[in-house]
């Protein structure tokens, strides 16, 4: 930028030297040529500055982890001629991004990425500059917004219920979830609609598919879900546990209709109800928010949670009458809960 404008005063000092040495007006006239078209190029830059406009497809974007996703940016010119010449630069990246844009037209600037693990992202555009025909002068256009990506848990919807048994391992059954005064009547394979609060895992383990216990008087829905963050925590451990929880939730949306998911605030876990995969997304949306600003407090949780976490921290040990979702790398015979604990698949195989 700089070179081309002392290039371009230099060559009009030059056409005027060479007019009043020789005394002639062929130079005069590529001088007036030269600053009149540059002054023209410069009004028409500063009135596509005035009115150019830069939008975002959608200012959230949700999308699932460690895969390919497209953002789409839309620069509108309205007037009636080009920009012949801009870019577009975003934060993560050094080099910018070139681009034109038609008389009375828009142009569309995509930006292809990936987010390894689940959370919540913002991708901004440091600044869009504006040229002339000339590549002489420059106008910014800074900070025009932030598109919020969030990283969701992977969705395996073609075989929920088997990507769900091959991650449960349990180490105890589920007693206490069993309705008070009741009785199993018998064990059968899962189906569309069953509790999950009465798989038996055991069986499920041993038969490699989810098996259920059915009672004489059934005791209801399932309660909501909640997942605890842990500074600790693998990310990929955390994208698993993660993982686990939203499929089982999904799962439970097309069965049943409907879901509950916790969200941990100080005081009380804020109750949120889902009865479409959309719900759900922002759901996840929220909850990760949270934790990326570092706002999940200490909470009450309520009685028949299903708590899913990374990591055994001291938090988890008393938590009254919940079932607690742990990875199997945390099983340890000197460390266990006072709580029903299902330990998940790790990706090692079971534990033993």
């Amino acid at each position: 930028m700089i070179f081309r404008r002392v290039m371009y005063f230099i060559l009009l000092y030059a056409a005027l030297t060479y007019s009043v040495l020789y005394r002639t007006y062929d130079g005069f006239i590529i001088l007036v040529f030269f600053a009149v078209v540059s002054v023209i190029s410069l009004v028409m830059l500063v009135l596509c500055r005035l009115t150019v406009r830069c939008e975002f497809e959608r200012d959230v974007v949700y999308v699932e982890r460690a895969r390919e996703y497209t953002l789409k940016y839309r620069l509108k010119n309205r007037m009636p001629f080009p920009v012949t010449r801009a870019d577009i630069l975003f934060d993560d990246l050094k080099k910018p991004q070139a681009f034109t844009v038609g008389a009375a037209n828009s142009a569309i600037l995509t930006r292809k990425d990936t987010k390894k693990h689940c959370g919540c992202y913002t991708t901004r555009i440091s600044r869009i500059c504006l040229y002339d025909c000339f590549g002489i002068f420059r106008f910014k256009i800074k900070n025009p917004g932030v598109v919020k990506v969030v990283a969701l848990p992977r969705l395996f919807d073609v075989d929920t219920k088997e990507y769900i048994d091959s991650m449960l391992e349990a180490e105890a059954e589920l007693d206490k979830n069993a309705p008070k005064g009741s009785e199993v009547s018998e064990i059968r394979e899962y189906r569309d609609g069953d509790s999950l609060k009465n798989i038996h895992h055991k069986l499920s383990s041993r038969m490699s598919r989810l098996m259920v216990k059915e009672y004489v008087a059934d005791g209801g829905n399932d309660d909501g879900f909640l997942f605890l963050e842990t500074d600790n925590a693998a990310p990929d451990m955390r994208d698993r546990m993660l993982e686990l929880m939203y499929n089982m939730m999904y799962m439970r949306v097309k069965a049943k209709g409907k879901t509950t998911g916790y969200i941990p605030a100080d005081g009380a876990a804020v109750s949120f109800t889902m009865d479409s995969k959309e719900m759900l997304d922002e759901y996840f949306g929220h909850m990760l928010e949270v934790y990326e600003n570092g706002d999940g407090g200490q909470c009450d949780i309520p009685a028949g949670t299903f708590v899913f976490a990374a990591v055994l921290s001291d938090r988890l040990y008393n938590m009254g009458s919940v079932v607690l979702y742990l990875p199997d790398s945390e099983y340890s015979q000197d460390a266990q809960p006072d709580v029903d604990v299902i330990y998940v698949s790790a990706g090692g195989g079971r534990h033993e």
